[in-house]
């Protein structure tokens, strides 16, 4: 794999308009008040960070073109817990250390604010949007229609995919409602399910295979959980929860804690911190149904050990990974190749817009494919995960509500410019593109330049 410059987060959409888009917007439309910004202080929470709003729109088109297609790919939105484990071995661990007469002060309040996560994730359903995530997915779409102005042309067909999971589907339902909302009597049909391009991550078998099986890979994971920096920063979080003797018997493997579906469990320090990690990096996505302070539990020295930690195992697992290999971003070739489909066909076939809502699991192999910002660069086999050494921040690369747009727009000599937004903001291809001017490039040389990448999609 060539140096990767990875892209950020997490949203490819396709709308083709037709209209003249560089009027400024006719209508105004209330939206609800801005989401938190995403800056460094969000590092510790990793990909569990929720994405930039952008101080400003971009505007719609240069001087003497018109816009007429953009893609969209968005990761869903702010979302509560993926699944009970968390709330289950959470509790588990600190009944255990007060069995035992372990159990701390601070184990005590944490079994206490668990119990309230596992009711508010009860209510709303787990791995579902939360209010938040409901908010980011509306907002983002009336902001692509102020983009858009009237380009977004009333009569033009639009597709919404996704997934075909709920927090995706719902994810691309509240975004056409703010969108419509922006736009009314603007027609978007309902969600189209798209597995193979949208979920990808399930069915590959070379890229499950490597996960799992890869010798080289595993001594990379291995590498990181071992350092002595990390193992400290877990051993503090537990004992400040669960007492020196939890800590003890757990690394001696005397304790293993499991879900009542068997499925998932507790034998080690790793697994163990992960627990209260998940807990604490999923507590922002569901301020409205909190709040929730869970990091009062770990120390402020540890968060970004923590943080450190979840970012090399995506980005092993999801991301540029290890030099030479290509099993984490090959696979979302399809999906690349689909996007310049639909760019170079919505002249023809008159569809103005596809949006695309997936998941981290899926744009982060597409911002590794693409070698945008972050994305570049890939780890030596024999070396260590560092920021240092990759550039790559999961807060940055895909958060939740992350999304990737392509805007498409012509002039009247047929020239055909694509400008990529990056969380709405314009951004660059990467570096063997050639520019045509700002961060404008043609259609034609983003099809030479990514030739190789679109290849694999056949292979």
């Amino acid at each position: 794999m060539k140096p990767h410059v990875r892209l950020l987060a997490a949203a490819v959409s396709v709308v083709t308009l037709v209209a003249g888009a560089g009027a400024a917007n006719a209508h105004a439309h209330e939206s609800p008040a801005p989401l938190p910004r995403n800056d460094s202080r969000d590092q510790p929470l990793g990909t569990k960070a929720i994405a930039t709003v952008p101080a400003h729109i971009a505007s719609s088109a240069p001087r003497g073109y018109r816009l007429v297609s953009t893609q969209l790919l968005s990761r869903h939105g702010a979302r509560g817990l993926s699944s009970a484990k968390y709330t289950e071995l959470g509790l588990a661990m600190a009944d255990h250390a007060a069995a035992s007469g372990s159990l701390t002060p601070a184990g005590a309040a944490f079994r206490a604010e668990t119990v309230r996560m596992a009711a508010a994730n009860e209510k709303i359903g787990w791995g579902n949007l939360s209010a938040l995530g409901r908010d980011q997915m509306r907002q983002m779409g009336g902001r692509l229609a102020d983009r858009a102005g009237a380009a977004l042309a009333l009569s033009g067909k639009y597709r919404i995919e996704s997934s075909g999971e709920a927090r995706a589907t719902a994810s691309a339902r509240e975004f056409a409602a703010g969108l419509a909302s922006a736009r009314p009597g603007l027609t978007l049909g309902d969600v189209v399910p798209d597995t193979g391009l949208l979920y990808f991550h399930k069915s590959n078998t070379t890229y499950n295979d490597y996960v799992k099986d890869d010798p080289s890979l595993a001594a990379a994971q291995k590498r990181i959980e071992t350092q002595p920096r990390i193992v400290a920063a877990e051993k503090a979080v537990l004992t400040g929860l669960f007492g020196s003797g939890f800590v003890a018997d757990l690394t001696a493997g005397k304790i293993t804690l499991t879900t009542a579906d068997g499925k998932s469990k507790v034998a080690d320090l790793a697994g163990a911190t992960d627990i209260v990690y998940g807990l604490y990096s999923i507590s922002p996505a569901l301020r409205a149904e909190g709040p929730f302070d869970y990091e009062r539990f770990l120390p402020a020295w540890t968060r970004p050990l923590l943080g450190l930690r979840s970012d090399a195992q995506d980005f092993l697992e999801k991301g540029p990974s290890l030099a030479g290999r290509t099993q984490t971003y090959a696979m979302a070739a399809p999906l690349l190749a689909d996007v310049f489909t639909s760019m170079e066909t919505a002249p023809a076939t008159g569809v103005r817009g596809v949006f695309r809502f997936t998941h981290a699991e899926e744009v982060i192999p597409f911002l590794a494919l693409l070698q945008v910002r972050g994305s570049d660069r890939q780890l030596p086999v024999n070396d260590t995960f560092s920021y240092a050494k990759t550039g790559w921040y999961g807060y940055q690369q895909a958060p939740l509500g992350a999304n990737i747009q392509w805007d498409v727009f012509t002039n009247s000599s047929g020239t055909t410019l694509v400008r990529m937004l990056l969380d709405e903001q314009p951004a660059r291809f990467k570096k063997h593109c050639h520019v045509y001017s700002g961060t404008l490039y043609r259609l034609d040389e983003l099809k030479r330049c990514y030739a190789t990448e679109l290849s694999l999609a056949s292979g």
